[in-house]
């Protein structure tokens, strides 16, 4: 007789860290799966619980989209600091490959095929980004010039994730990243 298979220890109750861990992994799954492909199911797992408790703490996919969309969305992080290093700073998490966070533009860009996902994105990209950008701007069309902030940033991302361009040397990249970084920081100088 083969004797059961040992199983862990049952996981602590801890509804705060619970929460951060079905986030985490929603973070991840939606910004690198799209919302279309990401599941309820392998979220659940990727955070290690049931697939119950997601629907306890967020109730469906596309609230868990929106809870994670603004986990992600952290203007202040990119608004702190000197006003001229504001462009290396947006150009830096642009093109971070490390994946120590997903990136907001990321989900937000892949959503756009569902039109539920897709007016939550809309919604929090205005209230969350494009309008304390626009105060943080303040001047001259500040507002325009937070747009085209998001234009330049998703254009960037778009040919990153959905349009790869082959062949990239390390200086083309390179290039690149301080080409995106000066046209991000000149709507931030413009008076």
């Amino acid at each position: 007789m083969m004797p059961d298979p040992v199983q862990p220890p049952p996981r602590p109750r801890n509804a705060d860290l619970t929460r951060e861990d079905i986030l985490r992994a929603a973070c991840h799954a939606f910004a690198v799966h799209g919302y279309a492909q990401a599941t309820v199911r392998q979220i659940a797992s990727d955070a290690g619980i049931n697939v119950a408790l997601v629907v306890r703490y967020f109730g469906s996919k596309e609230c868990l989209f929106e809870a994670a969309l603004l986990k992600s969305l952290d203007i202040d992080r990119l608004i702190a600091g000197e006003r001229n290093a504001f462009g290396d700073r947006l150009a830096h998490l642009l093109t971070d490959a490390s994946g120590d966070s997903p990136n907001p533009l990321a989900m937000m860009l892949l959503a756009m095929s569902d039109a539920a996902a897709r007016a939550v994105t809309l919604e929090r990209l205005t209230t969350h980004v494009t309008e304390p950008l626009a105060r943080w701007l303040c001047g001259r069309n500040a507002r325009e010039r937070a747009v085209r902030i998001m234009m330049l940033s998703s254009g960037y991302l778009t040919y990153q994730l959905l349009l790869p361009v082959a062949d990239r040397s390390a200086t083309d990249v390179s290039a690149t990243r301080e080409w995106l970084a000066q046209a991000l920081q000149d709507q931030v100088d413009c008076r």
